[in-house]
């Protein structure tokens, strides 16, 4: 029996570019996941395993699309990733709040992300679509494979972006012990092993 999905992908969301609608549904994944271990009462080894895969992929994602808005030379980057370091931000302090505080997080947590995600991508994330469409239509050199290539193999050769978030992929990029939950190779590989 499918289990009814608590966030669901509509066509509404889509930014017109495939890579970062693909990894918003991977996000929407994520929430549903995290929403259907409260409802059950999941144990905190798995929520805190959901919630690390949250916390790496938010980071490559806003680091894929911080690149992309560049490419297209989107004139509200800036704003946009002080939003994303805002979200970064928020969601340390409810970690930090989990390991000092020993404090259930969990259904506040799940809210805030529901209504930041949904807010994000149907209010900022859509201000760029005019962007990406004449970005994709003017065929601009870098084209979708070189942003593809940017984001993801980690060489990071675009001047523009701010060494904070150089910093913070480098970070997404190395093996790290997290507190919440175990060792990981990479955030992509933790990505596909819980989505």
């Amino acid at each position: 029996m499918k289990t009814k999905l608590y966030v669901e992908w509509k066509d509404s969301f889509s930014v017109k570019n495939a890579q970062i609608d693909s990894q918003h549904k991977k996000m929407f994944r994520l929430l549903n996941k995290l929403h259907d271990l409260l409802q059950k009462g999941g144990d905190v080894k798995r929520l805190g395993k959901i919630i690390v895969a949250v916390q790496q992929y938010a980071i490559l994602h806003f680091n894929c699309e911080e690149l992309l808005m560049s490419a297209c030379n989107y004139p509200q980057l800036n704003e946009h990733k002080k939003a994303h370091e805002e979200f970064t931000s928020r969601f340390n302090q409810f970690l930090k709040r989990a390991k000092t505080e020993n404090e259930d997080i969990s259904l506040e947590l799940f809210l805030f992300l529901k209504d930041w995600l949904l807010d994000h991508i149907t209010t900022e994330d859509k201000a760029y679509i005019p962007f990406v469409v004449a970005w994709k239509r003017d065929r601009h050199p870098v084209g979708q494979a070189g942003v593809n290539h940017l984001a993801w193999s980690g060489t990071m050769r675009n001047p523009e972006l701010s060494p904070k978030t150089q910093s913070r992929w480098r970070h997404a990029r190395r093996c790290k012990r997290h507190p919440v939950g175990g060792t990981f190779t990479s955030p992509r590989q933790l990505v596909a092993k819980y989505v």
